[in-house]
């Protein structure tokens, strides 16, 4: 039997990612999490999905995010950027699902779709990645709790949780999915060709 080397979580997204983008959407975060959590159970992790919230904030809007909210964001002063999913219930439309998927493995956020909130032009430069969450994450996520990432550029992505469960009536969850299959398949193939 040949040992297998678990690859890092930022690298399980990245995979995911490069593999999702030949099958899917941009903003395939049902499919893409479905695909992560096969291939971390490939490689032995208990992962589960988590609905969320998300926004990105470039460095300006996070510093200033006092004074910006509930102001329009047409009235923000130039510079401050914001961008985000804001899962609010009843307004997807037909087909689509307002709010966003990822993955948990412990204390690891997994969010192989990340990038599709990517504005280098504002500032907010995001990729697929993993994020370590704080200490008392475990198994499950508080209701009322955010998740906060700082990135080395200032810029901040904030995850919040949602109870939402209507993105499980997705096609793109079936692990049975040809596609899914096939992603999870190449995800898999890169990772083992880079241990």
């Amino acid at each position: 039997m040949q040992s297998l080397t678990s690859p890092s979580p930022g690298k399980v997204a990245q995979a995911v990612r490069q593999a999702i983008l030949a099958e899917f959407r941009h903003d395939s975060c049902i499919a893409s999490t479905r695909a992560t959590l096969l291939v971390l159970h490939y490689f032995g992790h208990i992962a589960y999905p988590q609905a969320v919230k998300v926004q990105a904030f470039n460095a300006k809007a996070w510093a200033m995010r006092d004074e910006l909210k509930g102001l329009p964001i047409e009235q923000w002063p130039p510079g401050a950027w914001s961008v985000g999913i804001a899962g609010r219930a009843g307004s997807s439309r037909p087909g689509r699902w307002d709010g966003h998927l990822v993955a948990v493995s412990g204390r690891w956020l997994l969010d192989p779709s990340l990038d599709q909130l990517a504005r280098p032009a504002k500032g907010i430069w995001v990729e697929a990645g993993a994020f370590r969450m704080p200490e008392h994450w475990g198994a499950g996520w508080p209701e009322d709790e955010a998740g906060l990432v700082t990135q080395h550029d200032g810029s901040v992505i904030l995850y919040e949780p949602l109870a939402d469960t209507s993105w499980r009536q997705s096609p793109n969850w079936s692990a049975k999915l040809p596609a899914i299959k096939r992603v999870t398949g190449e995800a898999i193939r890169l990772l083992r060709a880079e241990a």
